[in-house]
């Protein structure tokens, strides 16, 4: 977050930044509120295509364009199902049906899980 002050400024700086904000926050809940498993799996889901993107971003960049397009497709297929699909239906629906039978809940919940939905 502090690095995008000092990177060059594009078109969706302030949409960066707080994502980047609202990432910090929902780190800092999980950790903070006792959440660190949900966290760590909500950290997981998002990041596992990172990587497949990077890929495809250097094939790109050497223009081995066949290699690259099916690197690209393969990250639209693991990002649609990571965060279409996996994240609503399990992550999300843990944190806000089952937990409440497992703790108590406090004010940090709600927050947390404000997060979370945005």
């Amino acid at each position: 977050s502090i690095s995008q002050f000092f990177d060059v400024k594009r078109k969706d700086f302030w949409e960066m930044f707080v994502h980047h904000a609202t990432t910090i926050a929902l780190i800092m809940f999980s950790w903070t509120t006792h959440f660190i498993r949900i966290g760590t799996l909500v950290l997981l889901i998002h990041d596992c295509a990172d990587p497949i993107l990077e890929m495809a971003k250097m094939l790109r960049y050497l223009n081995y364009k066949k290699s690259c397009d099916l690197f690209f497709v393969l990250f639209a297929c693991v990002w649609i199902v990571t965060r279409c699909v996996i994240f609503p239906t399990w992550i999300l629906s843990s944190t806000l049906s089952d937990a409440s039978k497992f703790i108590p809940m406090f004010p940090a919940y709600f927050i947390f899980n404000g997060l979370l939905v945005t």
